[in-house]
């Protein structure tokens, strides 16, 4: 889609340019290479692989997702994925579609060397960025029990030790997935910017459980019958998050949570985002609302005489205090495990 020149709609993220601040995120969409290809086409600034590991995944039974109110979902997926061969074989047939983005490949290892094997198999299979993704709970270091993304982010130790470990031996820049669910998350974010991570992704984790009225059972399949809430239903818990990151650390930012519409991403850009992951949204409309969403991007620009996003970009930020409101948060507090 052509869009008009009066104003600048790139970005910079991670060491990365940008057409455009929407990035496709993790997910269902890109199980597939040509999924991603898609949304390629339909314009989007970058796109994200669903998140791989070494070998094939099933992911838990389904029903896995289920829709809430609005565009919202819950969904407890297991991190379903084709495994990095067989994804790399079906990537490189989609090689040319892919060219007209920045192609980002997301990974997720148990140990700190399958991190770095899944990083160069993804610099092998072209990706411009790895997307190290320490926020799903179903994965982690089988040795210690509480499982998934809390052993990276309960560990600071660990995680500096991860992001240093993989900042020496892949040339690719870094974009590290993090949760406010597990330990103290702006100190997390401080541990891995001081360890080298290129750009981060608060991700906005909010449980929930749907139950079916008529048995009085959980609706998924998971044992503990929960899921995480993705959609507009986290969007403002998604801004918050890039406001306290942005007064934390000296990096990219990536919004994501709920971002369905140019007003939905202005606030993000507004709060210091760099750029805005967008998933819920395009599972219910598709492709082509990257496209309605860039022109009222440019139109909102237009109309308030922006010529480009730093014009607004952290905007929101001059009318808060410099010290993030969050309880799990202490300024001073540089702790390293």
């Amino acid at each position: 889609m052509k869009l008009p020149e009066t104003v600048d709609i790139s970005t910079q993220v991670g060491g990365v340019s940008l057409a455009n601040p929407i990035i496709l995120a993790s997910g269902p969409p890109g199980h597939s290479p040509s999924g991603l290809a898609r949304y390629a086409q339909a314009g989007c600034g970058a796109v994200i692989s669903k998140t791989l590991t070494r070998k094939a995944r099933k992911g838990n039974p389904r029903p896995r997702v289920v829709r809430i109110a609005g565009d919202s979902l819950i969904n407890a997926e297991g991190t379903p994925n084709l495994g990095e061969e067989i994804y790399a074989q079906k990537l490189a047939r989609e090689r040319k579609r892919l060219a007209l983005t920045v192609l980002v490949i997301s990974i997720a290892g148990t140990d700190i060397d399958e991190f770095v094997n899944l990083a160069r198999a993804a610099q092998r299979m072209g990706a411009q960025v790895v997307d190290i993704d320490i926020s799903c709970p179903n994965i982690g270091r089988n040795d210690i029990p509480i499982g998934g993304a809390g052993n990276w982010q309960l560990d600071r130790r660990l995680l500096n030790d991860l992001i240093s470990r993989l900042k020496r031996e892949i040339t690719l820049p870094l974009w590290v997935k993090m949760t406010n669910q597990y330990g103290n998350l702006l100190e997390n974010a401080r541990v891995a910017a001081r360890a080298g991570a290129d750009a981060l992704i608060p991700l906005p984790t909010i449980g929930g459980m749907p139950i079916d009225l008529e048995t009085g059972r959980p609706v998924l399949s998971f044992s503990q019958g929960v899921g995480l809430i993705t959609g507009p239903a986290i969007k403002y818990a998604g801004i918050k998050l890039v406001a306290d990151l942005r007064r934390v650390v000296d990096v990219s930012i990536i919004g994501t949570g709920g971002c369905s519409s140019a007003e939905d991403l202005v606030q993000y850009i507004m709060a210091g985002a760099d750029a805005v992951q967008m998933l819920s949204a395009f599972m219910y409309h598709g492709p082509d609302r990257v496209g309605k969403i860039l022109a009222d991007l440019v139109s909102f620009m237009s109309k308030k005489g922006y010529s480009k996003l730093d014009d607004f970009r952290g905007l929101t930020l001059k009318y808060l205090p410099a010290e993030p409101f969050a309880l799990y948060y202490r300024p001073g507090n540089n702790a390293s495990g």
